[in-house]
């Protein structure tokens, strides 16, 4: 028989104990500063949001002197659970030899964090019954667009294929569902024979205009679908950045800009449209 793989496993199994908070040491050393604006944001967050069922074990690590408990992931878990007056938490203890040991510890547990795609938030949300994630999903199938599970490595999407629902919660937010609704339906139409024609800032940028023109007299949504046809996304894209050049506007505004110029071309002054 082939001998069986030898998988190396480091260090030793710690223990789970519920500790009380006041026991808890941070060692500035090797810990980050809680006194940034990232960080208080992230500690008003989970304090107006503290749930036991979200809450994660801090790691802790116990030196071999004695000295002490000291956190090493879950320094803003702690100060929020200080803040909401909880007095012991849940925790997994590990041997410390010294500070390297802690340290080296801090630096792998958060590089190799891996943090959730907004695709995957999204997906997840839908599960939970998430209100603003079910009306995401509610439009983007009536335009029959179809939200993958990843977002593809990086590789072109069709022109059915969304990967920016992000977008799409912040759009209805500002526009509102049949606004956004319209937006995407334009898109998937013009981007039968192209791919990547539902990126964020195409798809806000043509909420824009909608948003603006679709329930006036002026508008033409059938000229409208046949301008963005006439162009790739790389086409609009290095368009939109030439505008920006000359422009401080959001890269959204930028393609609702590049859009009605190209729409507006032939058209005589009266019904040329401008944001």
């Amino acid at each position: 028989m082939p001998d069986e793989q030898h998988i190396y496993v480091a260090g030793e199994p710690g223990r789970l104990e519920w500790i009380p908070v006041d026991q808890l040491a941070v060692d500035i050393t090797y810990q980050r500063d809680t006194g940034s604006r990232k960080s208080l944001s992230l500690i008003k967050h989970l304090v107006n949001e503290f749930d036991w069922t979200r809450l994660q074990p801090l790691i802790l690590a116990e030196r071999s002197d004695g000295n002490g408990l000291y956190v090493v992931d879950g320094q803003h878990r702690l100060t929020a659970a200080i803040q909401c007056n909880i007095l012991s938490l849940p925790c997994y203890i590990i041997k410390s030899n010294d500070i390297s040991d802690e340290a080296q510890s801090f630096v792998g547990i958060n590089k190799n964090r891996m943090n959730m795609t907004t695709i995957q938030i999204y997906h997840a949300e839908i599960a939970a019954g998430d209100e603003l994630s079910l009306r995401v999903k509610k439009v983007c199938d009536s335009a029959a667009i179809t939200v993958p599970r990843s977002n593809g490595n990086g590789r072109q999407s069709k022109g059915d294929v969304l990967t920016c629902p992000g977008r799409i919660k912040r759009c209805i937010k500002s526009f509102g569902d049949e606004t956004v609704l319209n937006a995407l339906i334009a898109l998937v139409e013009a981007g039968a024979e192209h791919s990547n024609y539902l990126s964020a800032s195409m798809v806000e940028g043509t909420c824009l205009i909608y948003s603006a023109y679709q329930s006036g007299d002026n508008f033409d949504p059938d000229r409208f679908i046949e301008t963005i046809a006439s162009k790739d996304n790389e086409a609009w894209r290095e368009a939109s950045q030439n505008f920006r050049s000359f422009e401080r506007v959001s890269v959204a505004s930028s393609f609702a800009n590049v859009f009605l110029k190209q729409y507006n071309h032939g058209l005589q002054s009266q019904n040329r449209l401008s944001l």
